[in-house]
C-alpha cells in the first residue's frame, strides 16, 4: 500500500501527552473542533477547541463549588451532548473518576434503570450521580450532580489536578453481553497506549493524519469504540470530528453517507451490523441516487464490535464502489473495553478469509499488536498449534489493571487474561469465531450462535438484531422476534429458516423449535449485543412467551 508523504497536523498524543490532563492543557492551540448533530439532515452546534477548553476549565471551577475533589467517584450516564461531554473532561481533568454507563434511552424504561443504578451503586460506591436530562426525575437514594450551565466559562483555572500516566482516568463498562457489565479501570497511560496503536493501524492502512483530514462518529459515548475510537483518538490528533448520537444513523442511515461526502470525514468507527443495516437500504437505492455521494474521503473504516460477515464487505465494496469507496477502507478490527479499544486490526487492500473444519467462513482481523501477547488454549487448556482454534488469551499492551469490586486482577506479569472469545491464528493474523459461551455442538463439529443467526438474518422478513440462536441440552433453538402479520403465516417462516440453515451450515432444526417472540423479549445489551445467556435463561424458566404449539409441518412429518 503506497504512502504518499505529507503536511503533518501536530500530534497532540506526542510524547510529551501522557495524560487526558495534559491533552486539555494542549486544546487552546487548536482552532479546529468539534461538530455535534442532532441528525445528519440538520446543522450542527461546532465549538472550537479552544472554546472547549473554556468550557471544561468552567466546568471545572462548578464541579469544584459542589464538592467534588481527586477521587471523587461519579456515575456518568453518558448522554452525546455537549454539557455531558464538557463535564467528562472537567472531571477527569480535576482528578474526579467518571463511571461511563449507559444513559437512560427513554422514561418508559425507567425502573429497569433504577434497578441497574442500584446494583452500580452496591459495587461502585460513588459519591455522585450527574443529573442528566433523562435522570434529573428519577427517584434514587445518589447524591445528584449538576451539570454545569452553558455559562461556565473561564480562559485557564488552577484545578486542574497533576494526574500521571499511572493514575486512573475513569471506569468504563464492559457491553455486558454475558453477565452484569463489569467496570474496567482505565489509566492515563492505558488511553494513550492504546492511542498509539490505533494511530499505528491508520499509518499503516493510509499514512500518518494531515491537516485536512477529520473524522466522524455516530456511537454511544459509554460505549469503548465511541468514546476512545470515535472521539478521544481524533481529538487527540487535534483534527475537526463530527459526533452524532445513534439515532441519528438508525433513523437516517443513508444520510450519513451523504454526511461523509459533504464533510470530507476521512476516519470513523462502526460496528458491523452499521454494514449490514447499510446494505439493506442500499438495496433500495439506484445508479442515480448514489451518484450524490462522492466517498473517495475515506480512509479508514475500523469495522468491529461483532463478527464480520465475509459477504458484507464483498457487497459493500461492490455497491458503492461507483462512489469512490475503496475496498481497503473498510478494515476488521478486534478489541475490547478490558484493553481501552483495539487489540489488532486488518491493513489489507481486500479482506482476506479462511475456511473453518465446519464449513463456515472467518474474516482476518489482522494482526494483534505487538505490545500484547497472545496466545491459543483448546477446552483442556493445551496451547494451540497454527490454524486450531481455541480461546484467546492475552498479556501486556494496553490492558487495564483491574475491574472494579472484588474480581481478580485483569492485568497481572505472569499470567493471562481469558477473553471468553474464540479463534484461532494463521500466518499471524487473528480470526475471531464467536464466544465460548455461544459455542453450539452439532456431531462433534463446532458452530456458533453468530453462524446461524447470520445465516436466518439473509432472510428478507428478518430484521438485523431479530434472531437469537441458543443450544440447550442437545437442542438447537431459534427465536425470531416478529409481529403479528408474521406470525400468520409462522410455518412459511419456519420453512425458510429451515431451508436456509440446512443450505448454509448442513444443520437441520426441528420446525418446533423455531419460534416467535415479541422484540423486547431478545434482551440486548446497552451497545446492542443479545444477551444470549438471559435470553437462553428466560426460555428455559419458562418467561419467554413463545409460540409453542405444533406446527402443520411437523404434525404431517
Amino acid at each position: 500500500m503506497t504512502v504518499h508523504p505529507v503536511t503533518h497536523r501536530r500530534n497532540l498524543s506526542a510524547p510529551d501527552v501522557q495524560t487526558v490532563t495534559q491533552l486539555l492543557m494542549r486544546f487552546p492551540e487548536r482552532q479546529e473542533g468539534i461538530h455535534l448533530y442532532d441528525s445528519y439532515a440538520s446543522e450542527p452546534s461546532c465549538l472550537s477547541y479552544s472554546a472547549f477548553a473554556e468550557r471544561i476549565f468552567g466546568a471545572i471551577e462548578h464541579f469544584h463549588a459542589l464538592g467534588v475533589r481527586p477521587g471523587t467517584r461519579v456515575l456518568f450516564p453518558f448522554e452525546t451532548n455537549l454539557q455531558v461531554i464538557v463535564s467528562f473532561f472537567a472531571l477527569i481533568g480535576m482528578g474526579a473518576i467518571p463511571y461511563s454507563i449507559r444513559p437512560l434511552m427513554s422514561k418508559s424504561a425507567a425502573k429497569s434503570y433504577i434497578d441497574f443504578l442500584e446494583r452500580l451503586e452496591a459495587l461502585a460506591a460513588p459519591h455522585y450521580l450527574l443529573s442528566t436530562r433523562l435522570v434529573e426525575d428519577l427517584e434514587t437514594p445518589i447524591q445528584r450532580l449538576d451539570l454545569p450551565p452553558p455559562s461556565a466559562q473561564v480562559k485557564r483555572t488552577d484545578r486542574m489536578h497533576g494526574a500521571e500516566p499511572q493514575g486512573v482516568a475513569f471506569v468504563q463498562f464492559s457491553s455486558g453481553s454475558t453477565s452484569f457489565p463489569k467496570g474496567v479501570v482505565i489509566t492515563h497511560g492505558n488511553i494513550f497506549r492504546n492511542l498509539s496503536y490505533i494511530d499505528s493501524y491508520v499509518r499503516e492502512v493510509s499514512g500518518p493524519v494531515t491537516p485536512d483530514d477529520c473524522a466522524t462518529s455516530w456511537l454511544p459515548l459509554y460505549h469503548d469504540m465511541g468514546l476512545i475510537g470515535g472521539f478521544l483518538s481524533p481529538i487527540a490528533h487535534g483534527m475537526p470530528v463530527h459526533l452524532a448520537s445513534p439515532n441519528a444513523f438508525l433513523l437516517q442511515p443513508l444520510e450519513w453517507l451523504t454526511h461523509i461526502s459533504r464533510t470530507r470525514a476521512c476516519y470513523a468507527p462502526i460496528p458491523h451490523f452499521a454494514v449490514a443495516y447499510l446494505l439493506r437500504r442500499l438495496a433500495e437505492t439506484d445508479e442515480h441516487d448514489r451518484a450524490q455521494w462522492d466517498l473517495s474521503c475515506l480512509k479508514l473504516i475500523f469495522d468491529g464490535s461483532e463478527p464480520v460477515q465475509w459477504s458484507d464487505l464483498q457487497q459493500f465494496a461492490s455497491v458503492l464502489a461507483d462512489c469512490g469507496f475503496n475496498s481497503g477502507v473498510l478494515q476488521p478490527c478486534y478489541g475490547m473495553a478490558e484493553a481501552v479499544l483495539i487489540v489488532s486490526c486488518a491493513t489489507h487492500l481486500k479482506p482476506k478469509r479462511i475456511r473453518l473444519a465446519n464449513g463456515q467462513t472467518s474474516v482476518s482481523l489482522g494482526r494483534v499488536h505487538p505490545d500484547y501477547e497472545v496466545r491459543l488454549v483448546d477446552e483442556e487448556g493445551h496451547l494451540c498449534r497454527e490454524g486450531e482454534t481455541g480461546e484467546i488469551l492475552l498479556k501486556g499492551g494496553s490492558l487495564a489493571p483491574h475491574y472494579i469490586g472484588e474480581i481478580p486482577q485483569l492485568y497481572e506479569t505472569d499470567t493471562f487474561y481469558h477473553t471468553g472469545d474464540v479463534g484461532l491464528l494463521a500466518d499471524g493474523e487473528l480470526y475471531v469465531t464467536g464466544r465460548i459461551s455461544d459455542r453450539i455442538k452439532v456431531n462433534g463439529e463446532s458452530f456458533f450462535s453468530v453462524d446461524f443467526e447470520a445465516a436466518v438474518e439473509q432472510l428478507d422478513f428478518i430484521g438485523l438484531g431479530r434472531v437469537a440462536v441458543f443450544q440447550s441440552g442437545q437442542e438447537i433453538y431459534v427465536l425470531v422476534a416478529c409481529g403479528s402479520a408474521r406470525l400468520a403465516r409462522a410455518d412459511e417462516s419456519r420453512r425458510a429458516i429451515r431451508q436456509i440453515l440446512n443450505a448454509r451450515l448442513g444443520v437441520a432444526v426441528p420446525p418446533e423449535n423455531i419460534l416467535f417472540v415479541k422484540p423486547a423479549q431478545l434482551k440486548k445489551t446497552s451497545s446492542g449485543k443479545l444477551k444470549r445467556n438471559e435470553i437462553r435463561d428466560d426460555f428455559c424458566a419458562g418467561r419467554l412467551r413463545c409460540q409453542t404449539w405444533p406446527t402443520q409441518e411437523s404434525l404431517n412429518q
